[in-house]
């Protein structure tokens, strides 16, 4: 058989070839000169389909195969418009927002619709290009992202998909005591904050009043009584990060 371009007839090389049968099914991919050959058929009746990137597919149904090969069925595909589906995005912790960057592009042909899967039950549509798209997982482990882009060209929906693995990793979380606070007395905070697989390794204190540390458990004097919000930010190996904020009054 041979696969060709509808409008110069000429063969069209890569192009796959599925003919799919009550229990069976067989693939193979055309030559340079768009000829392809399916041996070892068992005799039945297939569905066989012939797509191409950059041309639509098309489907011959009830093909009657009496010997061991498929050998007769031609097809001629359209051209149309390429897109390319591509997205990138950024560090993955669970519990905060990732951001998922759109790198989509169609050749001679404007997307109008986006389908996102963010592999956790997830899912969003869009009708306008969105850049930037942001999820939270709840949950660490590792999740499959899609991201399916649809246009049309004379009438004939044309789709690109591409899937990515998307590690989430486990978040620390936060966490301090401190002992009894008196004005121009020394206060210990104490971290207690609480890793997994991946330690701790950075500190950032913020004592309310524009004093910062980067101790694991530092001191601190407080010269005027009053009321204190102290932040604490840390971040684990694997660059996931949480924040606590508490409120400390100065006696």
């Amino acid at each position: 058989g041979k696969v060709s371009d509808y409008e110069s007839f000429e063969g069209i090389e890569g192009a796959e070839i599925n003919a799919v049968g009550i229990s069976s099914v067989y693939s193979t991919i055309s030559g340079t000169d768009g000829l392809y050959l399916i041996n070892d058929v068992d005799p039945g009746f297939y569905d066989v389909t012939a797509s191409a990137v950059g041309y639509t597919s098309e489907t011959k149904t009830n093909q009657e195969v009496f010997i061991n090969q498929i050998t007769f069925i031609d097809f001629s595909l359209f051209s149309v418009p390429l897109l390319i589906a591509d997205f990138s995005f950024d560090t993955v912790c669970n519990g905060a927002n990732t951001k998922f960057t759109d790198h989509s592009t169609g050749s001679g042909i404007n997307i109008n619709q986006w389908k996102w899967d963010f592999g956790d039950g997830t899912n969003l549509e869009y009708l306008q290009f969105e850049e930037n798209i942001y999820h939270n997982y709840l949950n660490n482990g590792t999740f499959e992202v899609s991201l399916i882009i649809i246009s049309s060209y004379s009438s004939i929906e044309v789709s690109d998909t591409i899937r990515k693995n998307v590690e989430v990793k486990e978040r620390p979380i936060a966490g301090f005591v401190y002992d009894s606070v008196c004005s121009g007395s020394q206060t210990t905070f104490i971290d207690q904050s609480i890793s997994f697989d991946d330690p701790v390794i950075i500190w950032n204190w913020d004592f309310g009043n524009g004093s910062t540390s980067s101790v694991k458990d530092p001191t601190y004097n407080y010269i005027t009584p009053g009321r204190y919000d102290v932040q604490l930010i840390v971040e684990s190996s694997n660059s996931c990060k949480d924040t606590i904020l508490n409120q400390v009054l100065v006696y």
